[in-house]
């Protein structure tokens, strides 16, 4: 089953003609997202969510999921002026420019990720930073979408999350933990004085499970939780029972930053990766 969870349009959009509009999707095994950006509007006109009500548990399921969400929404029927996919997963890893060798792609990954011989290994460099991030994208969901729009350009999610961060906090002087909260997944990047330190994603079933991944994170790197800066973004408020453990815990917390309302009804820290490749 697949079930819409979230849709937000302009109604004064002519979704008839989307020639100089932009479709970017965020594929996960969980779910499938995508907007709209008219370019010559310079606005968002729509956001679409879907959940997968199981996680698919191979790439035939994931890409059964893809196709029926493509044939049941005559939006991703239309035709575009681009089209950017962002992959959502747990398999990658950032390398420090340094020692980054595109011949060992495989070696990058194999300590975290189980790597087989016919795994499609890609990486993307992230400007004005000394780090790449090497990952296996969804390659039977990529092959899918080029049947339907022909060359697309496509990245692993965490880039866009470390390079928007980077940008956005580059000049601060602070320590910072960011958490992207996706439904029982998170993603945390650490940044210090606005220099990447760390990221790595977390499953979670209890706000306790939550709040421990945090703070023993925090404990390995010698961060006191009465100093650093827990910078939120994702699916999640104020309201939330993941924020309310975290503010018995940790003295600074706040929402990400220097984000333009993409739209109304909508908090701005939301679909961060989405609403900004």
């Amino acid at each position: 089953m697949i079930q819409k969870k979230i849709q937000i349009t302009n109604k004064k959009t002519d979704f008839k003609n989307l020639e100089n509009s932009r479709l970017s999707i965020q594929l996960s095994l969980d779910g499938f997202s995508f907007c709209i950006y008219d370019e010559n509007l310079e606005e968002y006109t729509a956001l679409i969510n879907f959940e997968f009500e199981s996680k698919a548990a191979t790439p035939q399921i994931h890409l059964e999921y893809v196709m029926k969400t493509f044939r049941e929404n005559v939006l991703l029927q239309k035709t575009y002026k681009s089209i950017h996919v962002a992959h959502s997963n747990n398999m990658a890893t950032f390398v420090p420019k340094a020692f980054f060798n595109e011949k060992y792609l495989k070696n990058y990954l194999k300590h975290t990720v189980k790597v087989f011989d016919n795994d499609f290994i890609v990486y993307d460099e992230i400007p004005q930073s000394d780090i790449v991030s090497v990952y296996i994208p969804f390659v039977n969901i990529n092959n899918f979408l080029f049947e339907q729009f022909g060359a697309f350009e496509y990245t692993h999610s965490s880039s866009i999350l470390v390079k928007n961060l980077i940008n956005t906090y580059k000049n601060t002087k602070k320590q910072h933990v960011f958490i992207n909260v996706i439904d029982h997944t998170f993603e945390m990047v650490i940044l210090d004085n606005g220099v990447f330190k760390m990221y790595n994603s977390f499953q979670f079933k209890t706000k306790e499970d939550f709040i421990y991944y945090i703070l023993f994170t925090a404990e390995q790197l010698s961060l006191n939780p009465e100093e650093f800066e827990l910078v939120f973004l994702g699916v999640i408020d104020e309201k939330s029972e993941l924020y309310k453990i975290s503010y018995q815990y940790i003295r600074n917390i706040s929402f990400v930053e220097n984000q333009t309302p993409k739209f109304k009804n909508l908090p701005n820290h939301s679909f961060y990766t989405l609403l900004n490749y």
